[in-house]
């Protein structure tokens, strides 16, 4: 909310910038002066509310933003307050100059965000002795719910951002699989978390509704009475299980499941499985 703030506010006074000299416009030189003292306050309370994350969960990409852009305001409010030009070429050349430090190197966004996330797990790994001289070893102590989540929701991060490169020197074994398309792609944080010998947590987000999740676990799942069970996420159009004659399409809604087992040879069986009945009856 500062920072949007802050950013129209300063758009605004950018735009209105060519006719402040004109007759009858002198408030936009009064309202830029009362802006940037009015910043003052918010830039003081986005820095608190920042850091207070920061010391929680380290540094991320957005959190390394509202400290980069926190820091430019200040730049800012200093300048039109205190200088005597006050030209609009420092607004626009500094916020070029400030994406272009954050975009590379060692104190860029992107390697400050992963070393700070790289140094949480090495930390909470370590606590935990599942980190032993620099290599995880999987049969350890209990873990702790509070620090398993924390080590998958960090994981998570790294499988979505950075990759598992750094922490790669940890593992004896490749944290990649290969693909039946012949590439390799990260393994998933359940199976990382596996070999850690730590519980895997998802911290899911509801949207004020009733929330069911079926988690990963090490524990085998009773299948009797079935053949065989078979895990899929995707729900968007015509879905195929990859070797097994069987396609799957979920209604929009949500709310039921078509399931064809077949080919076209011997033709096709429909199930109809009704979604919404079985969430109720949950």
């Amino acid at each position: 909310l500062i920072l949007g703030f802050s950013g129209t506010s300063i758009l605004s006074l950018l735009l209105m910038y060519p006719i402040r000299d004109r007759s009858g416009n002198a408030w936009i030189r009064a309202a830029g002066k009362w802006l940037y003292i009015v910043l003052i306050p918010l830039i003081l309370v986005l820095f608190l509310a920042v850091t207070e994350r920061i010391g929680d969960y380290g540094i991320t990409e957005s959190r390394y933003a509202g400290i980069a852009l926190g820091s430019w305001l200040v730049a800012q409010v200093l300048y039109f307050l205190f200088s005597k030009s006050k030209s609009i070429k420092f607004t626009i050349g500094s916020l070029c100059l400030l994406a272009f430090v954050v975009s590379f190197g060692p104190w860029g966004m992107l390697g400050v965000s992963q070393r700070s996330q790289v140094g949480r797990l090495s930390g909470l790994l370590t606590k935990n002795e599942v980190l032993v001289n620099g290599m995880v070893h999987k049969e350890h102590g209990k873990v702790s719910q509070e620090d398993a989540q924390e080590i998958s929701s960090i994981v998570s991060y790294l499988n979505q951002i950075h990759g598992y490169e750094a922490i790669q020197p940890w593992f004896a074994d490749r944290l990649k699989e290969d693909t039946r398309s012949g590439y390799a792609v990260n393994l998933a944080p359940p199976k990382v978390l596996d070999r850690m010998g730590v519980e895997h947590f998802v911290q899911r987000r509801g949207a004020g509704g009733p929330t069911f999740s079926l988690l990963e676990t090490k524990e085998a799942v009773d299948i009797s009475g079935y053949d065989r069970m078979l895990r899929q996420q995707v729900v968007n159009g015509e879905c195929r299980f990859d070797g097994e004659g069987m396609t799957y399409g979920v209604s929009k809604d949500l709310g039921s499941m078509d399931i064809r087992i077949g080919s076209p040879q011997t033709g096709f069986q429909t199930v109809e499985v009704n979604i919404a009945a079985f969430a109720d009856q949950l």
